[in-house]
């Protein structure tokens, strides 16, 4: 069994307020859970309304599924409007 983390670094260049961001975030990490069946933790500074980081977990058999499921969730984020990818890291365990 391997454990994989992912952490992404998220901008949302027009969230004007911390309730504004948390509902994108929540949103996001609804998604996530849904589509993919993954353990979405927010990990960021929560007084930042503009930036989030949140820790991806995922369980999987082989090393490679874990690669592919990340690389679908980067993709998957990407796409997600009015948000950036700033920075990611994948780790598997």
């Amino acid at each position: 069994m391997k454990i994989g983390l992912l952490q992404t670094e998220v901008y949302i260049p027009d969230s004007h307020s911390i309730k504004d961001k948390r509902t994108r975030i929540s949103k996001l990490k609804w998604g996530l859970r849904k589509r993919f069946n993954v353990s979405v933790l927010e990990l960021g500074d929560r007084d930042k309304w503009q930036v989030e980081l949140l820790g991806i977990l995922f369980l999987g058999r082989r090393s490679n599924y874990v690669d592919k499921t990340f690389n679908d969730i980067l993709t998957y984020v990407k796409k997600v409007p009015n948000l950036q990818l700033i920075d990611y890291n994948i780790q598997v365990m």
